[in-house]
Parts: C-alpha cells; structure tokens; sequence
C-alpha cells in the first residue's frame, strides 16, 4: 500500500508532501488544474519515462519518493529479498530528476538501475490511464489476462509445461546446431580432411618453431660467431703466447699461490677455496666454447632447409593459428569433429528421438493448458458478463475466445513456453449483433469499463496492493456514473484505489477527497493538492454540480450524495464482513 508521496519540483508542483490510508482516493479538480499530476509523480517514482521538460520552470532537479507498506505485497518484499536488500515491513522507491535529463533511482537509499526501480513499482501499483484501458484492443494481451484470472488453476500446468518445453526448446537447438543437411556435412567432411591431412603432412612439433627460429639466427651469423668463439676461448684457454697466457692458466696460477698460504690463516684458505670454485666454473665455460665452436655447422644447405621447414610451418599458421600450438589444437578438434561427423547419422538418429519424445510431450501438456484455459475461459466471459451487467451493459455479450492450431505439426510450430492458444477476447455491444473484436464495437466508455470490469473480477487474484485509475469514468455520466463509483468503491475494500475523476458520484464515494487547485504566488503559477474535510468535500461536490451557481440547494444535494453514499459504504462492508 503506498503510504507517503513527496514530490519536489515537478510540473506546477512545488513541494508536496502526501499521506495515504487503505480505501477509495478520488482526485478531482477542475479542468488544467493539473489532477494528472499526482500520477504523473507516481508514474516518475515507479521508473516511467521522464525527461527535463517534466521539471518545474527554473528547477534544475525536481523528483519524488514514496514510501509503501509491505504487508500486502508479498511477491514485492520477496523481489526485493532476492535483491540483497534487508527484510522490513517498508519500502522507499525514489528517483530524482536532473536538468540534463538524467536520473537517479533509489531503493531504500540504495542507488539502483532504472529498471530496477521499475520491476519493484510494478510489483506495488497498477497505473491505468486512457492509453492502458487500450490494452484490452490488443489480443496479444488476451491470453495473459485470462491467464492472470485462472491465478492458481492454471499456473502448476503451465509451469509443468515451461519446464519440458525449455527441454524440448534445447535438444531441438542442440539438433540443429550439431547436424545440418547430408550435403552441408559432406562439404564439412571434405574440408577437415584437407585441413587434417595438410597439417599431418608437415608434422609440426610443440615449441619447434622456436627452435627453428634460434637456429636460423646462428646460422645466419655463423662466421661472426665461430669467429668471436675461438677468439673467447683462445683468450681463456689457449692464450697468446708468451705474450698473453690464457685466463685459465693465470687463474690456476694464482691459485697455487692462495693454497700455499692457506695455512697461515683462515682467511687465505677461504679466498683459495672461493677462486678453486671459479677457477672450475671457468674450465667448464672454455670446455662449453669449445664444444660450440665445434657444433657450428659446415653443411652449407641446412640453412635451406631450415628456411624451407619454416615457410611450411608459417604457411599453417596463416590457415590454422598464430602458432604451432594453436595448429596443434586446430588438428585435435578437427579429428574429433570429423569422428563426430562420421558417427553423427547415429547420433542424429539418437538425438532426433529424443526432440520427437520431448515433443509429444509438450503438446500432451500444451494440451491439458489448453483444456484448462478454455474452461477458465467460460467462467471468465461469465464473470465479465455480470460486472458488465451491473455497469449498464447488460444487452452486451462478452466472449472470451480460445483458439488452438489444427494438427500435430502445426501445434508443435505454434507452441512456445505458455502453449499454444490464442485468446481473444470479443463481444456484442447490444442484443441481437455479432460477436466481434473489441476493437471493432467497443467504444471509449465502454472500454474503461470492461477494463473496470476485469480488474474487478481480477482482485482476487491480483496481488498488487494499490491500483491507479486515471479517468476510468471517460464517457460515462448519469446512473451509470454512480454504478462505477460504486464498483471503484467495492474495490477499494480489497485493494488501495485512486482514480482521477471529473464525476460528483465518484467523489462522493470516496475514502478521501483530494483536490487540485492552481494559483498564483509572487508571480508563478503553482499546483496544491490537498485533502478534503467533510465540510470542504461537500463544498466542492455542490461547486461540481453547479459551477458558480452553487448555492444552498446545490450544498444540500452534496451533502445528500455524501449521506447516500456513506450508506452504501457501510452496506458493501457488512456484505463482505
């Protein structure tokens, strides 16, 4: 139930600051004065689109924030669970306008995305404006109203049927992306051989090419390097002659030399085990240059080949990937897909049996939702049927029509998670007329009355705590305007209602009386809603009924609309105590 409403610098609204109980709201005011205000707020804070020109002249950001108890709203405080939020018996949505045409939504003070904000308000209010109630022309929506009426009958079937279509929907996918047509895995045969084959017939080892590559490079500088490795070994090894002896040979030297004082001191012995370790290092490093010096290759073509052996490898990574390594890759999966080609006609055969059993499947479950939905069809056409009645249309006859494709094949292409039908909902305006399309008969009052019709029959079923009607009543005037001032009133027993409205019946009904009024102040035009007293309320319904001529007669017959309307009140609430 939506408690509390602030709204800041929105359109002609200032600031406004609202409290809400349970029952009927009526919102009234006269014609520009801005009663759709109060739902534009609401519309803002339940994550509707908004852009800057919604800010009030000059503001550079404006917003709103509602408050809401939870106790009546169970799926809404079980969404909010699921989003990490704290358990409370309380929710605030807000969201705060800026000039640049941004905005920042908030759950209880914690920043969330827009369509957060918008999956809770959905939870919390139902909005029907003029455009909503032409929702009922659209028969896309058909089968999801009926389907929101059967509330519980129907929803264990359909679950059931969601979960084997989803399977159903898989292994369907899992076929067709796995198996194409003979001709389509022929081609696919034919170019994993190639590719297997082109690879086998180069055999590339993991890590060569970064051999062949170090190779290469010695080879290209083989005289560079055969020439600075003799002369690195001759200067440690060999020496120059008298006139230079080897590293080594003066290494060895001056170890002889340590080791003959070694016992003189610990000192000298440490330094000569320390050059002894050096000293052996270094034989190891002239025997290695010797070795590599003698390795150098003087066989002048296998450069040639090592070149060759490169362009091949090279030529598989431009088709197969950047390396040896992903080649390799390429060549295990390659072999896998083509075992699976080779063996996919029993695979094929396999996994075509089970979409043909998951299949029957879903039209056996498609089926028994389609049985259930036409019986929750006629109950629905009888419900609507009554509250119409009461309405002023009773010479009307409301159909809810259920549709299936004819066929297996054409039911299985048809169906999806929610089966396979197709609800329409039609319906004769005055006795002795076909049965068509509400788009084709139904006219603007009529159709803010089925709307009524069915939200009525709905609430039982419907667990969103407060509804939203904005002029509901459109068309509507004389007795058939106090017939829906007393259905909205019915109504508002089980749920919270507000409805914008233009009708004296409808205010007088209400709960609470809100009023919106324009005036002036230091040169601005500003918007005020306020609640009515009882005094007030029926100072205004006179004013409604008369305009400027209401005088005394004019008050008496509000307050005789107020007493009568009390008295229905009173009697729907012992009738459903």
């Amino acid at each position: 139930m939506l408690a509390v409403l602030r709204v800041s610098n929105i359109a002609l609204i200032e600031s406004a600051d609202l409290t809400f109980d349970q029952g009927l709201h009526v919102v009234t005011g006269e014609t520009g004065a801005g009663k759709s205000l109060l739902i534009d707020a609401l519309q803002l804070v339940l994550g509707a689109r908004a852009d800057a020109t919604l800010l009030r002249t000059g503001a550079t950001r404006g917003g709103a924030e509602a408050l809401f108890w939870l106790h009546d709203a169970r799926p809404a405080a079980d969404w909010l669970a699921e989003q990490g939020f704290p358990e409370a018996d309380e929710v605030v949505l807000s969201r705060e306008l800026h000039e640049n045409g941004r905005s920042v939504c908030r759950i209880n003070g914690q920043m969330v995305t827009l369509a957060q904000l918008k999956a809770a308000g959905e939870l919390l209010v139902d909005i029907h404006g003029q455009h909503e109630h032409q929702s009922l022309l659209h028969e896309k929506l058909h089968r999801g109203m009926l389907d929101a009426y059967m509330g519980q009958s129907l929803s264990p079937a359909k679950q059931q049927l969601t979960a084997i279509f989803g399977e159903y929907h898989a292994a369907l996918a899992q076929l067709d992306r796995t198996f194409s047509s003979p001709e389509e895995r022929a081609r696919r045969k034919e170019d994993l051989a190639f590719a297997i084959k082109d690879i086998e017939q180069v055999s590339p080892e993991p890590g060569e090419e970064e051999t062949l590559r170090v190779r290469r490079q010695v080879l290209r500088h083989a005289q560079h390097i055969q020439l600075n490795l003799f002369g690195a070994y001759q200067q440690l090894y060999e020496g120059l002659g008298d006139r230079r002896p080897a590293a080594a040979a003066q290494v060895s030297q001056a170890l002889s030399q340590l080791q003959e004082i070694a016992e003189y001191s610990p000192a000298y012995a440490e330094l000569a085990t320390r050059l002894q370790d050096q000293y052996y290092t270094l034989e190891d490093i002239c025997l290695q240059l010797r070795d590599e010096k003698n390795q150098l290759s003087q066989d002048p073509g296998e450069l040639e080949r090592l070149e060759n052996r490169l362009a091949q490898i090279h030529a598989l990574t431009r088709k197969y990937g950047p390396d040896v390594a992903a080649i390799l890759k390429f060549y295990a999966e390659a072999q896998a897909e083509m075992e699976a080609l080779e063996n996919s006609e029993a695979d094929r055969e396999r996994l075509q049996k089970q979409v043909d059993a998951l299949g029957e499947r879903v039209l056996e479950q498609a089926e028994a939702v389609s049985q259930l939905r036409r019986a929750g069809a006629v109950a629905l056409q009888t419900a609507i049927g009554q509250q119409l009645a009461t309405l002023g249309l009773g010479g009307a006859v409301f159909v809810v029509e259920v549709t299936s494709p004819l066929g297996d094949a054409a039911r299985l292409a048809a169906v999806n998670a929610g089966g396979y039908d197709a609800v329409a909902f039609g319906m004769s305006a005055n006795a002795g007329e076909a049965v068509r399309p509400l788009a084709k008969v139904a006219s603007g009052g009529e159709v803010a009355r089925i709307m009524l019709a069915l939200k009525t029959v709905l609430s039982d079923t419907d667990s969103i705590p407060t509804l939203v009607f904005d002029e509901i009543d459109t068309g509507v005037s004389g007795r058939m305007a106090q017939v829906v001032a007393e259905k909205l009133s019915q109504l508002a027993l089980r749920r919270q209602v507000f409805c914008v409205s233009h009708l004296t019946q409808m205010a007088a009904m209400a709960d609470t009386h809100w009023l919106v009024a324009k005036h002036q102040q230091e040169g601005r035009t500003l918007t005020a809603i306020a609640a009515l007293d009882e005094p007030a309320r029926c100072q205004q319904l006179a004013f409604m009924a008369a305009g400027q001529y209401a005088g005394p007669e004019a008050l008496a017959h509000a307050q005789a609309l107020r007493a009568e309307a009390m008295r229905i009140r009173q009697q729907a609430e012992g009738a459903t105590a």
